[in-house]
C-alpha cells in the first residue's frame, strides 16, 4: 500500500504562516517607528486608509491559509483588534 503524501498546499504551510507573521510584524513595525514614513499624504488622516490596505493585506494573506469559518472569523476578529490597538499605540507614541 502507497504511503500517502501530504497535499502539495500543506506541504509548506508553516513557511507560508511564517511568512504571513514576517509580513504583519513588518506592517507593526513600519506603522509605529517614527518619522515620516507614510505613503498616502493628502490627508492628515491618511495613515488610516493605509493601516486598512496593510491589514486587509494581513487578512487576505491569512484567509488564504485558514479556510474554515471559525478560523478565519477568529483571524479577521484578532486582526481588526490589532488594528484598533495600533492607532492608540501611535497615539500614545505621539505619531
Amino acid at each position: 500500500m502507497p504511503r500517502s503524501q501530504p497535499a502539495r498546499s500543506a506541504r509548506y504551510r508553516f513557511a507560508w504562516v511564517m511568512i504571513g507573521l514576517i509580513g504583519l510584524a513588518l506592517v507593526v513595525f513600519i506603522h509605529l517607528r517614527g518619522g515620516p514614513h507614510h505613503l498616502l499624504t493628502f490627508h492628515a488622516n491618511a495613515d488610516k486608509l493605509e493601516h486598512v490596505f496593510a491589514f486587509g493585506a494581513m487578512m487576505t494573506w491569512f484567509g488564504q491559509l485558514y479556510r474554515r469559518g471559525m478560523e478565519r472569523s477568529l483571524i479577521c476578529i484578532c486582526l481588526v483588534l490589532s488594528g484598533i490597538v495600533l492607532e492608540y499605540v501611535q497615539h500614545a507614541l505621539g505619531d
